[in-house]
């Protein structure tokens, strides 16, 4: 038997574990002459969210298995959820019918209805506390991929062939690939956990794929001796300063480029969210600098290389969105990059998620059109036309 099969069977046996006490309990609620069927069915309503969890490890492998066949690596056999489902149940439904022939207590119909009437409302709050935990979690991720991705993967691992000590540059991208949901930074965060010698780059990327809500098993250190290039620890810290000296430093920094740059008030953080969430639901990536840069541009730390940053981010912005609200006209900051936005020659407009009164508006607002955001469309009203936001934002003369 292969590593590679051993890893497998491990996992399952370690799965298992947690699917033992549920099949048991399933096994307790079936009346004399149940079917095999039945006791899927039960297991299904009373559990559905273990049962979601065998659907994703089964995709998971498959995903896994298409990638190793593609690259000419070996694959292995895994089970689809129904046959691995029918697999660990065989000893519990073989056991459930034996006390049946012993004519040992079987619950009736009424306690029986009951019982799974209980677990159903206890998967129920189950799913709901998964669930906002797992929103909770992405608050502060985006889910589009940027356009830079493709270069930070492929930077990645030409860094590491170059210089397995320079474990900086190596580290942003990680930090960087964790702010973004979507397939490519999660197949790239799991090739780190997986592969990853430097134990401190790889425990970085398990965390990120932790935060994306992705299943995930952290490998065991390595035994032995081990090189410096395995225990080297990146030395960036989370401060404004030490992120204006990557942009100065690192090329990745220079790759980066956003769509919208969301000039706004810290205090509508909510409204920023949906905003943020509905923007990339367009696959239109936004940068917000307690989103994008939230470490290290803690309102704490503010200071002067506060300013230095969000000057480098508004250049690799397209287009800004300023989201106007109450809050937003009594902040500092955003006037500012509105003119410094203005000033590069850049598309501004406008955003009022919710009404505010003329008489407390600055007339130079005027200047720019505004944004009409729905649950269907998302456009820019300009000159009474209305201009679809994907393209304004890639339309060059706005």
């Amino acid at each position: 038997m292969g590593i590679l099969k051993r890893k497998y069977n491990k996992d399952c046996q370690l799965f298992y574990k947690t699917l033992r006490k549920p099949l048991k309990m399933i096994s307790s609620l079936m009346p004399v002459g149940f079917t095999n069927k039945m006791f899927y069915e039960i297991f299904k309503q009373c559990y559905p969210y273990l049962w979601d969890d065998i659907r994703e490890r089964s995709y998971k492998y498959r995903k896994d298995n298409i990638r190793r066949r593609a690259k000419g690596k070996k694959t292995f056999n895994f089970t689809e959820p129904n046959t691995y489902l029918d697999m660990i149940s065989k000893a519990h439904i073989s056991n459930v019918r034996a006390r049946h022939k012993r004519n040992e207590t079987i619950l009736c119909a009424e306690e029986r209805e009951n019982q799974i009437e209980r677990l159903k409302n206890e998967a129920a709050k189950r799913i709901e506390k998964r669930e906002r935990n797992r929103s909770e979690k992405l608050r502060y991720k985006q889910k589009v991929t940027p356009e830079y991705v493709n270069y930070f993967i492929t930077e990645y691992f030409r860094l590491r062939r170059k210089n397995t000590l320079d474990v900086n540059p190596r580290y942003l991208i990680i930090l960087e690939a964790a702010k973004f949901k979507c397939d490519k930074t999660v197949e790239f965060l799991q090739k780190i956990n997986a592969c990853e010698k430097n134990y401190v780059l790889q425990y970085a990327a398990f965390k990120a794929l932790q935060e994306l809500g992705e299943q995930v098993r952290l490998r065991k250190k390595r035994k032995g001796k081990k090189k410096l290039s395995m225990t080297i620890e990146p030395t960036i810290q989370n401060t404004p300063k030490d992120l204006l000296d990557a942009i100065y430093n690192y090329q990745i920094e220079a790759n980066k480029v956003f769509d919208v740059f969301l000039s706004h008030s810290s205090y509508d953080e909510n409204e920023l969210i949906k905003l943020k969430a509905q923007l990339n639901s367009e696959s239109i990536t936004v940068y917000v600098d307690w989103v994008n840069d939230r470490n290290m541009l803690s309102r704490d730390l503010m200071d002067v290389n506060t300013a230095k940053v969000i000057i480098d981010r508004l250049q690799k912005c397209k287009s800004m969105i300023l989201v106007l609200t109450e809050n937003c006209l009594a902040s500092k900051w955003t006037p500012w990059e509105v003119g410094y936005f203005h000033a590069l020659g850049k598309p501004v407009c406008v955003y009022y998620p919710q009404e505010i009164s003329e008489d407390l508006l600055p007339p130079y607002w005027n200047l720019y059109p505004r944004i009409s955001i729905t649950t269907s469309s998302m456009c820019v009203l300009k000159e009474d036309t209305n201009i679809d936001l994907k393209k304004w934002i890639s339309k060059k003369d706005k």
